[in-house]
């Protein structure tokens, strides 16, 4: 996966000075979001947390390869970053920093892993792979 691609939505940072009142205000607000700043670390965390749950990917774990029958795309990081920029526009931060990538993991990857049969006969869920795939690919510097 191309952290590029995942990042290719990143420009100049736009404030913005208060919440989006009208239709027009809410895509400028959208627009801001996109072009905000985020880490290079935080993207290269996102492309990770999806490459790896993909089963037989390189570096995919154990627990992927058992459970999982379809993982997530390149889809899935660039919207993990695209979220976490905007969270951080929401929440009045300068940049997209990993605890905004984490807060959106579940929802961003939930619908796009598809667990197998195994992982229906061991009682495991989706939301179970994920929570394994953040134990396994934690953000580093």
């Amino acid at each position: 996966m191309s952290q590029a691609a995942s990042n290719a939505n990143t420009g100049e940072w736009r404030s913005m000075e208060s919440a989006p009142k009208d239709g027009t205000a809410v895509l400028a607000s959208v627009r801001a979001s996109e072009q905000g700043p985020a880490e290079i670390d935080v993207v290269r965390w996102a492309v990770r947390l999806a490459s790896a749950s993909r089963p037989n990917f390189n570096g995919a774990p154990d627990f992927v390869n058992q459970w999982v029958s379809w993982g997530a795309g390149l889809r899935a990081a660039q919207f993990l970053v695209l979220g976490a920029k905007a969270r951080a526009l929401l929440n009045g931060q300068s940049h997209a920093t990993p605890a905004d990538v984490e807060a959106l993991v579940h929802p961003t990857l939930r619908h796009r892993i598809l667990i197998g049969y195994r992982a229906e006969a061991d009682g495991v869920t989706v939301d179970d792979v994920i929570d394994r795939l953040l134990k396994h690919v934690p953000f580093t510097k």
